[in-house]
């Protein structure tokens, strides 16, 4: 039970803290990285995060994260931010390859945010399903609706703890409302007490 609940606050607090991230402003391009995305995270400085022009998927480069510091308790992601327009009302998929050494959790994030701050309409950072270990080339997905009043999309590659990671060959596509959703938006606590006749 107290693995559980572990989990279940490690996952509360990432959101919290990707939260943070894409509502941070961006910084001007970084020539480390590939045009148009920036380094964030709850430890940024712990992390290496750069262009990788010998370990590809695919043409002629990917996207490193690795582990360089001493304490593991954070993570480090290289974003960026989408206007929804285009996607208003759609259901959205962003997929992509990851490829791993001895990583802890190495994943992709997407979320869909709305007008208040610090809170998202949707939001999945592939926390039960990441990459860990070592493991080559392999393709993730993930599916969120894009709300009527969604004003942004930030979306990104994560990595969690020790370890190092490739991402590559990143898209984000519209689909159909049959392909099911991966959304993992943890739900506000009941301000009244819910059922208490157990008749529901």
């Amino acid at each position: 039970m107290k693995t559980v609940w572990k989990s279940l606050l490690l996952a509360a607090a990432l959101v919290v803290a990707v939260l943070s991230v894409t509502f941070a402003v961006e910084p001007p391009d970084d020539p480390t990285l590939p045009k148009g995305w920036f380094r964030a995270g709850s430890k940024p400085k712990e992390y290496e995060m750069m262009l990788d022009k010998q370990t590809v998927h695919s043409g002629k480069a990917s996207l490193m994260l690795k582990f360089k510091g001493s304490d593991t308790s954070g993570f480090g992601t290289v974003l960026q931010n989408l206007a929804p327009d285009r996607y208003v009302g759609k259901r959205i998929r962003l997929s992509g390859y990851i490829k791993t050494t001895d990583a802890e959790k190495a994943s992709f994030w997407l979320r869909v945010d709305g007008k208040e701050q610090n809170r998202s309409l949707a939001f999945d950072n592939m926390d039960s399903r990441a990459a860990s270990g070592t493991q080559d080339w392999k393709k993730y997905e993930i599916v969120l609706d894009v709300a009527q009043e969604a004003t942004n999309i930030g979306f990104g590659v994560m990595l969690i703890g020790r370890g190092q990671m490739w991402a590559d060959d990143l898209q984000i596509e519209i689909v159909g409302k049959d392909v099911p959703l991966t959304e993992m938006i943890i739900k506000k606590t009941p301000t009244e007490p819910q059922n208490l006749d157990f008749e529901k």
